[in-house]
């Protein structure tokens, strides 16, 4: 007789088996298992469901076997029928499956101890999966979820967004979205919700959901206060200009701008050295690069404004970092009143006062 379609899968030709052994297409191992098999279905007179697997072209496939006896009007074996079925795609599904099993208890050991609400959802958007962190943040058990939508169940999509959120997962491997949810006590908790597909068969979605209510409002508090430092900045009376590590001026505050005559567009194109009267350029070194990066350097520096005019002014630069940004200095100019001017040759032209002042020196020991 000819082979069945699942025992095609076992040999590789349509081999007549009548009158021969059904055991001869198979290799000795897989020949030992149904010999024994025969022999208990013989000896207990009862039918035997059994697994096994073979190897064809370098592909291997999987096959359960019933042996089912039939008895004469004696009550003795007259015929053993043998069936047999191709169960690969299950066997290799409920492997995927277990492995992703594995994988999901993985993933819950870890957010359980991260506190993280973790759930998983099948290509339809249905909840599978349902962790004890879930419960608490949502208020619902796995009885009350499971095999539903999640986006009607917690309230939060409807089925046209979740099929354009896989969309956008085929594209990007996460997709997030901050979560507004009211607990039990009616305060309002601020989540991220990242969704990914699982693995490459993008069968299942991992959503994993993380309280980040205490840094949105952090984020906010910062937010406001630097507008209002800024707006501190902005308005106050003195004269504050921000430079980079290069030496471009590039945050000035509106008095910086009246005193030194310049617009917005005309500071912009400018380093701080510009501001320098160019007497003291010549005699000394003016290098934000060798600043002290960890505080404060104050320096003596005459500067002119738009129209030509000079000042003597204190200069404090001060290192910031903000928001894990370049290095900048931020900059305080503040007028030196008359009466406490130094003589402004020291400070144009200190080499040459050194000079005066080894002349006066010489002449005083030569008259000695």
């Amino acid at each position: 007789m000819p082979l069945g379609t699942a025992l095609k899968k076992i040999t590789t030709t349509d081999k007549k088996i009548v009158g021969g052994s059904i055991l001869d297409i198979f290799d000795e191992e897989v020949k030992s298992l149904i010999s024994d098999k025969i022999e208990k279905v013989n000896l207990n007179i009862e039918a035997s469901r059994f697994g096994f697997n073979v190897e064809q072209a370098n592909e291997r496939y999987s096959f359960e076997c019933k042996l089912e006896p039939i008895l004469n009007k004696r009550g003795t074996l007259q015929f053993l029928f043998f069936f047999f079925n191709n169960i690969t795609v299950d066997v290799s599904e409920k492997k995927r499956l277990a492995e992703k099993v594995d994988e999901l208890s993985y993933y819950k050991s870890i957010t359980n101890n991260l506190n993280n609400a973790l759930f998983v959802l099948d290509k339809e958007g249905k909840i599978i999966f349902w962790d004890e962190q879930s419960e608490m943040l949502f208020g619902l058990s796995g009885e009350d979820v499971l095999g539903k939508f999640f986006g009607s169940t917690l309230e939060l999509f409807d089925k046209r967004f979740f099929e354009n959120i896989k969309k956008d997962l085929e594209k990007e491997k996460i997709w997030k979205v901050n979560l507004n949810i009211f607990g039990k006590e009616h305060k309002k908790e601020i989540f991220e919700a990242k969704l990914s597909y699982l693995d490459d068969y993008q069968n299942t979605i991992v959503v994993l959901c993380s309280n980040i209510t205490r840094k949105v409002k952090e984020e906010e508090k910062l937010k406001l206060t630097g507008e209002s430092y800024k707006n501190l900045l902005e308005n106050t009376s003195e004269l504050i200009c921000k430079v980079d590590s290069k030496g471009n001026i590039i945050f000035t505050n509106k008095t910086f701008l009246e005193v030194l005559g310049y617009n917005k567009d005309e500071i912009k194109q400018k380093q701080f050295n510009h501001l320098i009267q160019q007497q003291y350029l010549d005699n000394n070194i003016f290098n934000v690069n060798t600043f002290d990066k960890t505080k404060r350097t104050i320096i003596e520096l005459p500067l002119f404004t738009n129209d030509g005019s000079s000042f003597l002014a204190n200069v404090t630069f001060i290192p910031k970092r903000e928001g894990g940004n370049s290095l900048h200095y931020l900059c305080y100019i503040t007028e030196i009143p008359a009466a406490e001017k130094v003589d402004e040759i020291e400070l144009l032209f200190p080499h040459f006062l050194k000079l005066r002042r080894m002349e006066l020196l010489l002449k005083q020991m030569e008259g000695l």
